[in-house]
């Protein structure tokens, strides 16, 4: 596992020594929720207000309000390739590991960090995987994440936006998805058409461009109940138009010799196409409220589930098979599946996809190491 993280960081060191990217400047957002009134900044957070809305149903659903930001560090200098004006992007999501209060400045020890920077480098660099389109990275990032590792990402090249948290008041989730809610501002990122999420432990095996083609990632039209009186009393109106196309996982981990995989019956939340939309957000907000409107063990995906059920208004499309898989095995990876959702870090997953990722890592530690030398040198 050691010589593979070497190999690869020797490899992409000796490659990257001559490379120059042009700087791309850090797009900041601040956007503003017309039925929330809770805004979006892309700065460091000082002084964080909880703001509280309650359904009719009794269920709170608490946000933070994010006010008085300086901006500590000003626009951070980016690495990463010039992006024009994308109608496409790929999205992910980074919070403080295992629900920590306090975020650790040490850039090592967060397996999600770590695997977040390999997914930036996957999506923006390798020449295996990265975006022939010139796709740029967005990264939702929560304020209690640690100044240094937000600093070490706008390096990497995506564009970091801080934003407030979600959460329920209600129903009891594991500290460490404590503000995975907060996942539903992605769909405030409404300067896109379209918008791929990946969750954070997902491996790359080859570029993920098509994934906005997929027949699944198309307009649809919901089936007819658009006004408020045609919906729940305390839903509200749902849009007559929506792109959600997600990805009900393998299921198992036993389908070794059976391929495709058998399809699980539940929405995975770990890779999905969406049409960002506020009105679409503002949608999951009411639903957020409703206590007990659905498992509120796993927040964002049981919520997601919930709107787009099959047999309700909005249902979720299905994904090809080959876009993504979770419960990974060995024989994903040479059936060729293009993202691998799989905790690398975890000693219980096969070596070989262990091997894999250390060698994904030793690239990226090679690329930047090269490429911060060169600037030294400079």
């Amino acid at each position: 596992m050691g010589s593979a993280l070497t190999e690869g960081r020797k490899l992409f060191t000796l490659k990257a020594i001559s490379a120059l990217f042009v700087l791309s400047i850090t797009v900041f957002l601040i956007g503003q929720s017309n039925h929330t009134a809770v805004k979006i900044f892309t700065v460091p957070i000082q002084n964080v207000a909880n703001k509280l809305m309650k359904s009719k149903a009794g269920g709170v659903l608490r946000q933070e309000k994010l006010a008085n930001l300086p901006n500590k560090t000003g626009a951070a200098d980016s690495n990463g390739p010039e992006h024009t004006t994308s109608r496409n992007a790929f999205a992910l999501f980074l919070t403080p590991p295992h629900g920590a209060g306090k975020d650790s400045d040490d850039l090592n020890d967060d397996d999600y960090f770590v695997a977040t920077r390999m997914l930036v480098y996957q999506l923006l660099y390798d020449p295996s995987t990265r975006t022939n389109n010139s796709y740029p990275v967005v990264i939702l990032a929560t304020q209690n994440v640690a100044q240094t590792k937000l600093d070490r990402l706008r390096n990497d090249g995506p564009d970091v936006r801080v934003v407030g948290r979600l959460a329920l008041n209600w129903g009891k989730t594991r500290k460490a998805w404590q503000d995975v809610l907060t996942k539903l501002r992605l769909f405030q990122l409404t300067e896109f058409e379209k918008v791929l999420f990946l969750d954070s432990d997902t491996l790359l095996t080859r570029p993920m461009d098509g994934i906005f083609e997929d027949p699944a990632a198309r307009p649809t039209k919901n089936k007819g109940a658009t006004a408020e009186d045609e919906a729940p009393e305390d839903e509200g109106a749902q849009p007559r138009e929506y792109i959600f196309a997600g990805n009900a996982g393998a299921g198992r981990f036993n389908h070794t010799t059976t391929w495709p995989p058998i399809k699980g019956r539940h929405l995975n939340a770990g890779c999905m196409v969406f049409h960002p939309s506020e009105e679409l957000y503002e949608y999951y907000l009411r639903i957020a409220g409703l206590k007990d409107c659905f498992d509120g063990r796993f927040p964002e995906q049981s919520l997601w589930a919930y709107a787009h059920r099959r047999d309700g208004n909005m249902p979720w499309k299905q994904m090809g098979y080959m876009w993504n898989i979770n419960k990974v095995t060995w024989s994903d990876v040479e059936h060729g599946v293009a993202s691998l959702h799989v905790k690398w870090w975890s000693h219980m997953i096969d070596p070989r996809l262990k091997d894999l990722a250390m060698r994904i890592r030793g690239r990226m530690e090679g690329f930047w190491e090269g490429k911060e030398s060169h600037n030294i040198l400079e």
